[in-house]
């Protein structure tokens, strides 16, 4: 149970992956209704993603790692930066899906600018963490 749960987490997170990239594509090929599509696509399925992210944690808690030596040093590098990513892009993320919903698109950018690459900091370093907890 606890597998299929982070197997989930871990399906929606390469899909949300997928929509922040290209919805950063639209953006960048100033495609403003793709980006807006793909970037509401993406927060609705971060949300989404919650579900069985907190159902799995509130079961069965942090999954102990068990391997030792480098790996037990990169599992700790990754998870302490995955966990610092993920809280401060929070209310990055919330500012700039303001401003976009606002089409306050200077600032959008210049929030986004920070927003985007924490985001998939957090995105690709949860993959990560999946892979080492339940993969390796």
């Amino acid at each position: 149970m606890e597998a299929n749960l982070a197997r989930a987490e871990a399906l929606l997170t390469a899909l949300i992956t997928l929509q922040v990239m290209l919805g950063w594509r639209a953006a960048q090929r100033e495609r403003p209704r793709l980006h807006r599509a793909l970037m509401l696509s993406a927060v609705f399925t971060s949300v989404v993603f919650l579900i069985p992210f907190v159902g799995r944690l509130a079961e069965f808690g942090l999954r102990p790692f068990r391997l030792a030596g480098h790996w037990s040093t990169l599992y700790w590098v990754v998870f302490a930066t995955h966990d610092l990513a993920a809280l401060l892009s929070v209310p990055v993320l919330l500012v700039a899906l303001g401003l976009g919903l606002a089409e306050r698109r200077v600032d959008h950018r210049d929030v986004s600018a920070i927003a985007l690459p924490l985001w998939l900091y957090t995105l690709v370093t949860g993959l990560v963490l999946y892979v080492l907890l339940f993969e390796l």
